[in-house]
């Protein structure tokens, strides 16, 4: 009598050649699609390290929850100040610890976030990107090597800058605002952008080794970038769109918006319902709508 021979779900025998990890990279794209959408952030993370085709399957959809980890950098009397502890919210019970990164966490700050990659600045205005689960790094050009009218040089302090606009004017000190950073997971293309003390908007992308200057960028009063376009709004009401597809920004739309002034998160004109308006931010939905978001504050009665 001939048995049919089955397999047994719960056996722990070793993987025939025809189950080799080659084949997990031939899965069908729809099916890989399927089992991402239902990993929770980290396991997103893993699962998307595995091989070329999982990376490629993981840029067709997003993580089930979006939750934001926190990062716990070190302090400055810590010896060990090359790594950091990560924490996920889904996780209540784990801490992740960093590998060395070769970096001063407790001397750097960061300016901005873009998926699981940070732009740090260290206290002498030293700009890089670094990502946490990969332990890459890339530095950025010298902050006063700018490319434009404006002018900027590191003075004898090395953490004191001295800048010269375009009709003449001094100013001594750096102000890195309205940072804003975009970097493709696959080839590493970047945009880092940031307002130079309210002169100008400047940016530098991969291969750069300066700062290029946007023109008619002055007073800037928030900066948003998302499928290379470049959403500009100064605190004067000057809206415009920059094209980054190309070699250089290209402008492609403008018009006027009403932006309450405010200075020191004091607005200049309270409107009649007592209500300030203490920020203002641009905002770029997935369908590209640009919203204009006010951020309100009512002060408390004294009576």
């Amino acid at each position: 009598m001939e048995i049919e021979e089955k397999h047994n779900p719960n056996s722990h025998e070793r993987l025939k050649p025809r189950d080799t990890p080659k084949s997990w990279s031939e899965l069908p794209l729809d099916l890989l699609i399927s089992v991402f959408k239902r990993l929770s952030f980290a396991n997103f993370q893993r699962a998307k390290s595995v091989c070329s085709s999982w990376h490629y399957s993981s840029r067709q959809c997003v993580p089930k929850n979006q939750t934001h980890w926190l990062i716990l950098f070190p302090e400055d009397n810590n010896s060990d100040n090359n790594s950091c502890t990560l924490f996920n919210l889904e996780e209540e019970d784990k801490l992740y610890r960093t590998k060395d990164l070769g970096l001063d966490f407790a001397k750097s700050f960061c300016m901005e976030t873009y998926g699981s990659w940070l732009l740090m600045c260290n206290r002498m205005h030293n700009l890089y990107i670094v990502n946490l689960f990969t332990h890459e790094r890339i530095d950025l050009p010298p902050v006063e090597a700018q490319r434009g009218v404006t002018k900027m040089e590191r003075t004898l302090d090395d953490d004191v800058f001295r800048i010269t606009s375009h009709n003449g004017k001094e100013y001594k000190g750096i102000r890195l605002r309205s940072p804003v950073l975009w970097i493709d997971e696959k080839t590493r293309e970047y945009v880092v952008s940031w307002e130079l003390r309210g002169l100008c908007v400047v940016y530098s992308r991969k291969g750069d080794t300066s700062w290029n200057q946007i023109p008619e960028t002055s007073s800037c009063c928030d900066i948003v970038y998302r499928d290379s376009k470049l959403y500009f709004l100064s605190l004067f009401g000057q809206f415009r769109i920059f094209d980054f597809s190309g070699e250089s920004p290209q402008q492609t739309f403008q018009c006027g918006v009403i932006v309450e002034r405010f200075r020191l998160g004091i607005q200049l004109r309270q409107r009649s319902n007592s209500l300030s308006i203490v920020a203002t931010k641009l905002v770029v939905t997935v369908t590209g709508e640009v919203l204009k978001v006010e951020k309100l504050w009512r002060p408390r009665s004294e009576t």
